[in-house]
């Protein structure tokens, strides 16, 4: 039975689009790649806080950090733990990474930060701009201060061509921030 329907299906996927069975499962795999449904996830387990970063990207943990790069090296996302207790003290730890990295600092929302919720966790961000220390390349940058059992921070730098080419993957990481259950 299952052999006769797995039959049907590649039948009509040829007669229909005129691609081999193959080619559809190669289409298939690279859409669910690009999507980030392949993602590798990364919990903080002392801040009871995880992430999904995209599995084709270069990921290093070392101890309570976790630090990923896009494979063109055009994107960096940083997440770390803190102790800080109030939430300015918190943005200042997490602007530390951005104050490292880029100079020229300049900042599309407010420097206090901007608070919403996002999968039941308060989350404090700024966004800014600036040029990159290193490459002299005009960068975006992002900080996040998100609190579950802990707090965690969450920085990500990109160079321009690197936010516009990634947007949707940065946009996936950070919806995929959440409690871990």
């Amino acid at each position: 039975m299952h052999a006769t329907f797995s039959y049907l299906i590649k039948t009509l996927i040829h007669i229909k689009f005129g691609l081999s069975y193959k080619y559809i499962l190669y289409l298939l795999f690279f859409f669910l790649l690009q999507t980030g449904l392949f993602a590798d996830f990364y919990p903080n387990e002392e801040s009871g806080i995880k992430i999904n970063l995209p599995p084709f990207w270069k990921t290093k943990v070392s101890g309570k950090i976790v630090q990923s790069t896009s494979k063109d090296n055009l994107v960096l996302l940083r997440m770390s733990a803190t102790n800080a207790k109030t939430l300015p003290l918190k943005l200042k730890s997490a602007l530390q990474n951005i104050n490292d990295t880029i100079d020229g600092i300049e900042y599309t929302t407010s420097p206090e930060g901007t608070t919403r919720t996002l999968n039941d966790l308060k989350v404090t961000y700024i966004e800014g701009r600036g040029i990159n220390k290193k490459t002299k390349v005009p960068s975006q940058w992002s900080v996040a201060v998100a609190t579950n059992k802990q707090t965690v921070l969450i920085s990500i730098i990109a160079t321009n061509d690197g936010n516009d080419k990634h947007a949707g993957v940065i946009g996936k990481i950070v919806q995929s921030l959440s409690k871990l259950e």
